[in-house]
């Protein structure tokens, strides 16, 4: 039972540092993306209707969860 409970510890962390990478991968797109459209966080907010601080959050992973309505609106 050890065992298993060991193994299942392994795939349970696994499983979240692929989700952890596949965040940051994110962010980082979002901060390019920012850059690119050389808008400021305020500007992007007022277009998209998420709040300043969360769009900084999200471009500098300080989040871990980013819902994808909220990716969707960044990309336009």
């Amino acid at each position: 039972m050890g065992l298993t409970c060991y193994s299942y510890n392994i795939k349970q962390r696994k499983e979240e540092k692929k989700k952890k990478n596949i965040s940051l991968r994110i962010s980082e797109r979002i901060s390019e993306a920012i850059e690119k459209s050389q808008l400021s966080y305020r500007e992007l907010s007022k277009a998209t209707g998420i709040p300043t601080s969360t769009l900084q959050r999200y471009a500098t992973g300080q989040t871990d969860k980013i819902p994808i309505d909220k990716v969707e609106s960044i990309a336009r």
